[in-house]
């Protein structure tokens, strides 16, 4: 059986908005009060701190600066070279999931560890709403984050300005795997740049190299997107999103053998 000091979160981050370092901060504290033992790692995409965030002694804030683009992978793979647990969690920094229930995910899906498990943007990834994010920062409660989407109708495709409701096939937000599953694919494809199908690249190649890929069911597991105003740059500008699906499409190409050949390249 897993338990949370058996789970390392490891978080890519990029202080872009003062909201953003609030958020956070936020699944910081969420997360050590709800699986009590489990560890982050945060890796900075900078050469300096750009905040100052209390750890525990188990806890790592690490640096990695790129001089020409963001490297998500490149961070991720960082950031796991840390880890000394069993499972590892790549989380996005503005997401709360409820601990429970993902716990519970974890147990389910890797009873057989060679494994990858989702909890994606899959159509149920809510915005909060003000009153339901205030009143959640106080009490650090998932009911809150209930109590905020109570009037959002759980039906995919439909519009609100206080929910996300994305598309269903959608893998990013919550990747979950055995250490051992990681070193086997070799982590994440460090020739990704910036982001946009890293997430799809890592899950599709586990799946062509045989592991189980388990994705979690929309019913029971909703992603909580805390607000940010970012900077980040959107599709239409980011001149590497194409590049970043040509990797994707390339992989999806090869044989296995061919496949296993290729992540040895890095």
């Amino acid at each position: 059986m897993i338990s949370s000091k058996d789970i390392t979160f490891i978080c890519h981050i990029r202080i872009d908005s003062a909201a953003r370092v609030k958020n956070i901060q936020t699944i910081y504290n969420f997360y050590k009060q709800t699986l009590p033992g489990c560890t982050f790692i945060f890796v900075e995409d900078n050469n300096t701190r750009a905040f100052n965030l209390q750890l525990d002694k188990n806890d790592t804030h690490v640096l990695m600066y790129n001089f020409d683009h963001i490297h998500k992978c490149r961070g991720y793979n960082y950031g796991a070279s840390y880890a000394k647990t069993d499972v590892l969690i790549f989380l996005d920094v503005d997401v709360i999931i409820d601990s429970n229930k993902l716990l519970n995910c974890i147990n389910n899906a890797l009873q057989n560890t060679d494994s990858l498990c989702l909890i994606g943007y899959n159509g149920c990834a809510f915005y909060m709403t003000e009153l339901g994010e205030k009143q959640f920062l106080s009490s650090l409660d998932i009911k809150d984050l209930y109590d905020g989407i109570k009037d959002i109708k759980l039906k995919t495709g439909e519009s609100n300005k206080n929910a996300l409701l994305g598309n269903t096939q959608a893998v990013g937000g919550c990747l979950i795997m055995t250490k051992s599953t990681f070193d086997e694919i070799n982590g994440f494809n460090p020739f990704f740049i910036g982001w946009g199908y890293e997430d799809n690249e890592v899950v599709s190649r586990a799946h062509r190299l045989g592991f189980n890929v388990v994705k979690s069911n929309i019913a029971d597991h909703f992603l909580y997107h805390l607000p940010h105003c970012s900077t980040s740059i959107n599709k239409a500008k980011h001149n590497h999103y194409k590049q970043n699906e040509a990797i994707v499409n390339f992989v999806e190409s090869l044989t296995k053998e061919q496949l296993q050949r290729y992540i040895k390249q890095w």
